[in-house]
Protein backbone atom coordinates (compact mmCIF):
# COMPACT_ATOMS: atom_id res chain seq x y z
CA UNK A 1 0.00 0.00 0.00
CA UNK A 2 3.10 2.46 0.64
CA UNK A 3 4.31 1.69 -2.59
CA UNK A 4 1.25 2.83 -4.49
CA UNK A 5 1.28 5.73 -2.76
CA UNK A 6 4.64 6.72 -2.78
CA UNK A 7 4.24 6.03 -6.88
CA UNK A 8 1.61 8.14 -6.69
CA UNK A 9 2.90 10.88 -5.33
CA UNK A 10 6.15 11.02 -7.73
CA UNK A 11 4.01 10.61 -11.14
CA UNK A 12 1.65 13.63 -9.22
CA UNK A 13 5.22 15.71 -9.02
CA UNK A 14 6.95 14.59 -12.68
CA UNK A 15 4.25 13.97 -15.13
CA UNK A 16 3.31 18.14 -14.79
CA UNK A 17 7.57 19.00 -15.26
CA UNK A 18 8.16 16.23 -18.48
CA UNK A 19 5.03 17.61 -20.24
CA UNK A 20 5.51 20.61 -22.32
CA UNK A 21 3.45 22.21 -24.85
CA UNK A 22 4.21 22.53 -28.42
CA UNK A 23 2.91 24.85 -30.68
CA UNK A 24 1.38 22.45 -33.57
CA UNK A 25 0.58 25.07 -36.26
CA UNK A 26 3.32 27.47 -35.84
CA UNK A 27 5.12 27.75 -38.95
CA UNK A 28 8.72 26.62 -39.01
CA UNK A 29 10.40 28.98 -41.40
CA UNK A 30 9.63 32.44 -40.04
CA UNK A 31 13.31 34.72 -40.04
CA UNK A 32 12.27 37.43 -37.69
CA UNK A 33 14.89 40.58 -38.77
CA UNK A 34 15.10 43.72 -37.44
CA UNK A 35 15.14 46.06 -40.41
CA UNK A 36 18.91 47.98 -40.81
CA UNK A 37 18.83 51.82 -40.29
CA UNK A 38 19.35 54.01 -42.51
CA UNK A 39 22.58 55.06 -44.32
CA UNK A 40 23.61 58.59 -45.20
CA UNK A 41 21.95 57.35 -48.88
CA UNK A 42 19.35 55.74 -48.19
CA UNK A 43 18.26 59.73 -46.43
CA UNK A 44 20.01 61.52 -48.49
CA UNK A 45 16.86 59.82 -50.91
CA UNK A 46 14.00 60.50 -48.39
CA UNK A 47 15.17 63.86 -48.13
CA UNK A 48 14.64 64.01 -52.37
CA UNK A 49 11.30 62.36 -52.11
CA UNK A 50 9.97 64.44 -49.22
CA UNK A 51 11.59 67.45 -48.44
CA UNK A 52 12.45 70.73 -50.38
CA UNK A 53 16.21 71.31 -48.75
CA UNK A 54 18.39 73.02 -50.92
CA UNK A 55 19.11 77.04 -51.04
CA UNK A 56 19.10 78.62 -47.30
CA UNK A 57 19.78 75.84 -44.94
CA UNK A 58 20.18 76.26 -41.44
CA UNK A 59 22.45 74.50 -39.30
CA UNK A 60 22.81 74.89 -35.43
CA UNK A 61 25.80 74.12 -32.95
CA UNK A 62 25.14 72.99 -29.55
CA UNK A 63 24.56 75.96 -27.21
CA UNK A 64 22.87 77.97 -29.99
CA UNK A 65 19.45 76.02 -29.73
CA UNK A 66 16.85 74.35 -32.18
CA UNK A 67 14.49 77.29 -31.95
CA UNK A 68 16.90 80.18 -32.93
CA UNK A 69 17.83 77.74 -36.16
CA UNK A 70 13.56 77.84 -36.72
CA UNK A 71 13.63 81.17 -36.57
CA UNK A 72 16.59 82.15 -38.53
CA UNK A 73 15.12 79.13 -41.66
CA UNK A 74 11.79 81.27 -41.07
CA UNK A 75 12.68 84.45 -41.89
CA UNK A 76 15.45 83.05 -44.61
CA UNK A 77 12.89 80.68 -46.20
CA UNK A 78 15.10 78.40 -45.76
CA UNK A 79 14.48 74.05 -43.96
CA UNK A 80 16.61 73.11 -41.10
CA UNK A 81 16.70 69.98 -39.27
CA UNK A 82 13.91 69.85 -37.39
CA UNK A 83 11.57 71.60 -40.45
CA UNK A 84 13.27 69.21 -42.73
CA UNK A 85 12.95 65.63 -40.92
CA UNK A 86 9.83 66.54 -39.23
CA UNK A 87 8.89 63.22 -36.89
CA UNK A 88 11.26 60.65 -38.97
CA UNK A 89 13.93 60.86 -36.07
CA UNK A 90 11.49 58.80 -33.95
CA UNK A 91 10.62 56.38 -36.83
CA UNK A 92 13.68 55.55 -38.16
CA UNK A 93 15.31 54.82 -34.09
CA UNK A 94 11.63 52.47 -34.03
CA UNK A 95 13.04 50.73 -36.80
CA UNK A 96 16.70 50.76 -36.11
CA UNK A 97 15.46 48.96 -32.78
CA UNK A 98 18.45 49.64 -30.64
CA UNK A 99 21.01 49.13 -33.59
CA UNK A 100 21.65 52.49 -33.40
CA UNK A 101 21.42 55.18 -30.62
CA UNK A 102 19.63 58.41 -30.72
CA UNK A 103 23.22 60.46 -31.63
CA UNK A 104 24.48 58.70 -33.92
CA UNK A 105 21.08 58.75 -36.69
CA UNK A 106 21.27 62.01 -36.24
CA UNK A 107 24.91 62.17 -37.24
CA UNK A 108 23.78 60.37 -40.21
CA UNK A 109 20.50 62.21 -40.71
CA UNK A 110 22.74 65.71 -40.72
CA UNK A 111 25.30 64.85 -42.95
CA UNK A 112 22.45 63.54 -45.43
CA UNK A 113 21.25 67.17 -45.00
CA UNK A 114 24.42 69.13 -45.49
CA UNK A 115 24.69 66.72 -48.92
CA UNK A 116 21.30 68.00 -49.96
CA UNK A 117 22.24 72.05 -49.38
CA UNK A 118 22.84 74.16 -51.99
CA UNK A 119 23.27 77.42 -52.59
CA UNK A 120 23.43 80.10 -49.20
CA UNK A 121 23.61 78.21 -45.89
CA UNK A 122 23.92 79.35 -42.36
CA UNK A 123 25.79 78.00 -39.19
CA UNK A 124 24.14 79.70 -35.95
CA UNK A 125 26.40 79.71 -33.06
CA UNK A 126 25.78 80.13 -29.40
CA UNK A 127 28.24 81.16 -27.01
CA UNK A 128 30.15 78.23 -26.33
CA UNK A 129 33.22 77.30 -29.11
CA UNK A 130 32.54 74.62 -31.38
CA UNK A 131 33.47 71.40 -29.73
CA UNK A 132 35.90 69.06 -31.96
CA UNK A 133 33.65 65.89 -31.81
CA UNK A 134 30.49 68.20 -32.67
CA UNK A 135 28.08 67.11 -35.34
CA UNK A 136 28.69 70.66 -37.27
CA UNK A 137 32.57 69.91 -37.54
CA UNK A 138 31.86 66.15 -38.65
CA UNK A 139 29.14 65.72 -40.27
CA UNK A 140 27.93 68.41 -41.60
CA UNK A 141 30.59 71.61 -42.46
CA UNK A 142 32.82 68.32 -44.29
CA UNK A 143 29.71 67.51 -46.48
CA UNK A 144 28.57 71.12 -47.52
CA UNK A 145 30.00 70.83 -51.09
CA UNK A 146 27.34 71.95 -53.22
CA UNK A 147 26.77 75.53 -51.53
CA UNK A 148 27.91 79.01 -52.45
CA UNK A 149 28.67 80.56 -48.67
CA UNK A 150 28.28 79.64 -45.07
CA UNK A 151 27.06 82.34 -43.03
CA UNK A 152 27.60 82.37 -39.21
CA UNK A 153 24.98 83.92 -37.34
CA UNK A 154 25.21 84.66 -33.68
CA UNK A 155 22.24 82.87 -31.57
CA UNK A 156 21.72 85.49 -29.30
CA UNK A 157 20.96 87.81 -31.68
CA UNK A 158 19.58 86.84 -35.38
CA UNK A 159 21.17 90.08 -36.81
CA UNK A 160 24.43 89.47 -36.31
CA UNK A 161 26.24 87.65 -39.43
CA UNK A 162 29.38 87.28 -40.86
CA UNK A 163 31.05 84.54 -43.30
CA UNK A 164 32.00 81.81 -41.47
CA UNK A 165 35.95 80.86 -40.55
CA UNK A 166 36.11 77.24 -40.37
CA UNK A 167 35.83 76.23 -36.79
CA UNK A 168 35.90 79.63 -35.12
CA UNK A 169 33.39 81.11 -33.41
CA UNK A 170 33.55 84.78 -32.64
CA UNK A 171 30.31 84.86 -30.44
CA UNK A 172 31.88 82.46 -27.89
CA UNK A 173 32.99 83.70 -24.63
Amino acid sequence: MKFFGVLTQVLFLALPVSITAAPIDAPKDIDLAKRACPTVDTVVTWLIDYSSVGDNTVFYTSGAGQQAAADLAAEVGGSWFGSAFGNQLTTWLDECDGQQDENQLIAVMSEALARRSTGATYVVLGQYPIGTDSVWLRNEYPNLTGVSSITAVNARDLSQRQGYTPHQNPWSS
